[in-house]
């Protein structure tokens, strides 16, 4: 698991990270690195992980710190943030038995550091689980996620382990992710991979996005993964997704600002600075091919970083 977080080596000078950062573009996206005059959105994010991972970006990069960021910043902005339901320095000081049976285990210092509980009763009887949650968990406090590929946004955050309420996300219960991406303060377009999908076979996986604009206008590209002819229903908080992230974004040169609409409720994901690590794929191309390098310089026209 080590090798796959971190890529750097701290013992690195830190005059030698756009070296390494220039091979790490290389191995994902098939492209050199141009840090001088940078031309795409992939480049530019790679720019700013360098020299812009500013102090209050490290603040809004703690997934605890962000909650309370958040709810300064927004107006009634605690009627927003995941049910939050307790906060431990280590994992042996976790009551489970004060938990209940489904929830969210995270560590505030990382990306993608989660742990879905479904069923802590199956959890507590099983001895093995619970020894691999510990390993799980306490590896993702240790974790110096900020060598993984250099952003930066993610260093001197004191590790810290959170328990949140379940906000459908489970296979039996359909949600959708919605992302604002932000440039030079100005929300742009809004990005969303509904987690699941109820088909004719149950409950699925869902593997399209889908990309629209500020009039939910639906725009010809996606980021990541494929997309497809679909339209879908407009989210009921979609004008607030884009008056927060106009507020939330105004200081930053470049952020994602994401959230999460269940059963017609608003909540607040986080401030993403890197998303993809800046290594973005586009209409499911990877960033070697002439049709995504077409993209990438459509959006990097958009983020001015000088």
């Amino acid at each position: 698991m080590k090798d796959k977080i971190e890529v750097v080596s701290d013992k690195v000078p830190e005059f030698l990270y756009p070296f390494y950062l220039g091979k790490i573009f290389k191995e994902h996206t098939g492209n050199n690195l141009n840090l001088i005059f940078p031309k795409t959105l992939s480049e530019k994010i790679q720019w700013l992980k360098l020299y812009d991972a500013t102090p209050e970006k490290t603040m809004w990069s703690d997934k605890l710190k962000a909650r309370e960021l958040f709810a300064e910043k927004i107006e009634g902005g605690e009627k927003y943030l995941k049910p939050l339901i307790n906060v431990w320095k280590n994992f042996d000081d976790i009551n489970f038995e004060e938990l209940p049976n489904s929830f969210i285990l995270k560590s505030n210092n990382g990306s993608g550091f989660n742990s879905f509980i479904m069923n802590k009763t199956f959890l507590l009887k099983n001895k093995n689980q619970l020894k691999k949650l510990k390993i799980r968990t306490e590896y993702f406090q240790k974790v110096r996620y900020h060598l993984k590929s250099l952003e930066l946004q993610y260093r001197n955050i004191e590790s810290l382990i959170f328990a949140e309420e379940l906000i459908g996300e489970s296979y039996a219960d359909p949600t959708a992710d919605w992302e604002v991406y932000c440039f030079n303060g100005e929300p742009q377009f809004i990005t969303t991979l509904p987690k699941y999908k109820v088909g004719e076979n149950g409950c699925y996986r869902n593997e399209k996005s889908y990309v629209y604009n500020e009039n939910f206008e639906k725009l010809d590209f996606s980021i990541s993964v494929d997309t497809d002819d679909e339209e879908l229903e407009k989210p009921v908080h979609y004008e607030k997704m884009f008056e927060y992230a106009r507020i939330l974004s105004k200081d930053f040169k470049f952020v994602r600002v994401d959230f999460v609409e269940k059963n017609g409720k608003l909540y607040f994901g986080e401030l993403t600075f890197t998303p993809c690590s800046g290594f973005f794929r586009f209409n499911g191309l990877k960033g070697n091919t002439p049709e995504a390098k077409k993209i990438d310089l459509r959006l990097g026209k958009l983020l001015k970083i000088r």
